[in-house]
């Protein structure tokens, strides 16, 4: 091989594929391309589709789960609701051990809102379960109008 002066040996110079235009090995902090888009989110993918499911399941057979869900995300609809089961708590007897089963579903009609089918699960005379559902009216203004309950 002839050296020419001035010329510089380039065979110990050999850049990687992986190299940065100015000759520096790639790493994670230095790749410019991958700073776009963080490798660290894929991993937890499986994880927030799992809580996906989890939550919409827990949110239709759960309902002290629906109603705090309700209670963040809609509370204006929650109030409503709870104004409603209070009312169906005043109207049950006491010492009949009443559990909510359904929260009913919330209607709005030009004369107010009404919750339609909630439902309570409570302790007979005879000590047997008995299933009573409310339907619930309220005025414009929120107050109770008229409360209706359908024992099966």
């Amino acid at each position: 091989m002839i050296k020419v002066p001035g010329d510089r040996d380039t065979r110990d110079e050999r850049r990687s594929p992986s190299a940065n235009p100015r000759g520096e090995a790639r790493t994670p902090h230095t790749d410019v391309s991958d700073s776009r888009r963080p490798k660290n989110l894929k991993p937890l993918i499986p994880i927030l589709i799992f809580g996906g499911f989890a939550t919409f399941i827990a949110s239709q057979e759960v309902p002290a789960f629906a109603d705090w869900l309700e209670r963040m995300f809609q509370p204006a609809q929650w109030q409503t609701k709870a104004s409603c089961r209070d009312a169906v708590l005043e109207d049950i007897p006491a010492g009949s051990y009443a559990r909510l089963q359904e929260g009913g579903s919330l209607n709005q009609t030009p004369d107010g809102p009404s919750v339609i089918g909630i439902r309570f699960a409570m302790l007979g005379q005879d000590g047997e379960e008995q299933i009573a559902t409310y339907d619930c009216y309220l005025d414009a203004d929120g107050e109770l109008h008229r409360l209706t309950r359908r024992t099966r």
